[in-house]
């Protein structure tokens, strides 16, 4: 059984997607939570509409003033009620695909649970490198 790898032991890339992968985790988290909230809200304002409507129909009042007024509250509220509701399915679909553990690529989800060095398909140098033996390569100033 191989020995488990630290995150301060990863390469520089593997490191990087490491904290990308944990950050994306963490942000999946918030927004989770964040629809959860909404759909509190949600709740909370559809109630407040329906106990509003049940408080107008068992006073029944006669002035058209106070009906106006109930039912631009129970409007209100299950505005509010949908608005709520609306915003949990976005914050819902945001958390579902940000998380690397429900929509993430195979190296997302293995790092997820412990950090892993990554195998590149190509070890191309980055740019810098290529630029710096470019400039080695050919030097004006050595002697030929």
């Amino acid at each position: 059984m191989a020995a488990k790898i630290k995150a301060d032991d990863l390469g520089q890339v593997s490191r990087d997607f490491y904290e990308q992968t944990k950050f994306k985790m963490l942000l999946s988290f918030v927004f989770a939570a964040a629809s959860l909230t909404f759909l509190g809200f949600s709740a909370e304002s559809g109630g407040e509409s329906t106990s509003i409507n049940n408080d107008y129909d068992r006073t029944n009042p006669s002035d058209d003033k106070y009906s106006k007024f109930y039912e631009a509250q129970v409007s209100g509220y299950g505005f509010a009620s949908f608005c709520h509701f609306s915003a949990f399915v976005i914050a819902l679909a945001a958390a579902i695909i940000i998380s690397p553990v429900l929509s993430g690529s195979p190296t997302e989800k293995k790092n997820v649970s412990s950090p892993q060095e990554l195998l590149l398909e190509s070890q191309e140098p980055t740019v810098a490198n290529r630029i710096s033996a470019q400039n080695e390569s050919v030097n004006p100033m050595s002697p030929k």
